[in-house]
């Protein structure tokens, strides 16, 4: 998953019952990574 694709996804906000937090994540992980490390 690029980056940009992430900004994407959370630029669509339609299916949220909640708000993002204000603050930027601090971990994200890719489906690729797990799959590379299990």
């Amino acid at each position: 998953m690029q980056l940009n694709s992430l900004a994407n996804i959370l630029s669509q906000i339609s299916h949220r019952p909640w708000p993002l937090p204000k603050s930027k994540p601090f971990m994200i992980q890719y489906w690729e990574e797990l799959l590379f490390l299990h």
